[in-house]
C-alpha cells in the first residue's frame, strides 16, 4: 500500500512538473515573439533613417547586416517554407 501511496505521489510530482515547463515554455514563446517584434520595429527605423541619407551608403550596409542576419519570425518563416 505505501508503495502505490509513493507512485501517486511520485506521479502528482510529475504532472506538476510537466504543468510548470509548459508554462516555461509558453512564457519563453511570448519573450521571443516580444523580441521580434522589437528587432522588426528596429530594422524598420533602420531602414527609414537609410532612405533619408542620400548616398545610399547606410542602406546598402543594413542590406548587407539584415540579409546576413535576418530578423527571428523572417528567418522562421524562411526555414518553414523549406
Amino acid at each position: 500500500m505505501a508503495g502505490v501511496f509513493m507512485m501517486s505521489m511520485r506521479s502528482l510530482g510529475q504532472k506538476h512538473r510537466l504543468r510548470d515547463l509548459t508554462d516555461a515554455a509558453a512564457d519563453l514563446r511570448r519573450e521571443r515573439d516580444l523580441l521580434s517584434s522589437r528587432m522588426r520595429d528596429l530594422q524598420d527605423a533602420l531602414r527609414r533613417e537609410a532612405d533619408a541619407d542620400k548616398s545610399g551608403a547606410l542602406a546598402s550596409h543594413l542590406r548587407r547586416i539584415f540579409t546576413a542576419h535576418p530578423a527571428p519570425a523572417a528567418a522562421a518563416a524562411a526555414s518553414e517554407g523549406n
